[in-house]
């Protein structure tokens, strides 16, 4: 099993944001419910779902249409899953290692810090909407695969948004990374298939 740098790094400003609220007199308890660190119910799950599904199937959609030749390129990597069998266990693995290894650590640094703080100081809709777009900013590198992947990076600020309004709507980044976790597995089995 691989090391989970991306998790270790992208936690690192949840935990230095925890250092800080807790020296200026938070205690534990509060200062992760700032960033996020807070649990969640049945309701705020169920919702996440919804968003999940509705997201699925728009990067599917979006993914469909990106050119097949562009998967095939030598230097061109779009799936750490490429060989691997889709029944019932690979999916499965494939969720578990999406949300520990990848979306955890971006939830807890995009919505958790980045999210908390921006909407803190702007305002909801122009603090989401800036946490949104720093995530999308690296993703722009797709465009130099192939144009045809804006549809993608459209839906991506989308769902990232609606990531954002899951934690401000719940108080917790648990139910965006349920969802984050399950459209990353479906893009992981849209990629296996493309590149069948």
């Amino acid at each position: 099993m691989e090391f989970p740098y991306q998790l270790v790094l992208l936690s690192i400003p949840s935990i230095w944001s925890l250092a800080v609220l807790r020296a200026r007199g938070l205690t534990l308890h509060d200062a992760a419910e700032r960033i996020g660190l807070a649990g969640t119910n049945l309701n705020a799950l169920l919702l996440a779902t919804l968003v999940a599904a509705v997201g699925a199937a728009l990067v599917a959609v979006a993914l469909i249409r990106v050119d097949p030749a562009v998967w095939h390129r030598p230097n061109v990597s779009l799936s750490r899953y490429a060989g691997m069998q889709l029944n019932t266990w690979g999916i499965l693995i494939i969720l578990v290692r999406e949300a520990l290894y990848v979306t955890l650590g971006e939830e807890l640094l995009f919505r958790g810090v980045l999210g908390s703080w921006f909407t803190t100081r702007l305002g909801f809709l122009a603090g989401n909407t800036l946490q949104a777009a720093c995530w999308v900013v690296p993703h722009l590198l797709l465009l130099t695969l192939s144009l045809k992947f804006l549809p993608v990076l459209v839906c991506q600020f989308a769902l990232n948004w609606a990531f954002g309004w899951l934690r401000h709507h719940t108080g917790s980044v648990l139910p965006g990374w349920w969802a984050h976790s399950v459209i990353n597995t479906v893009t992981a089995v849209v990629s296996i298939l493309t590149l069948s």
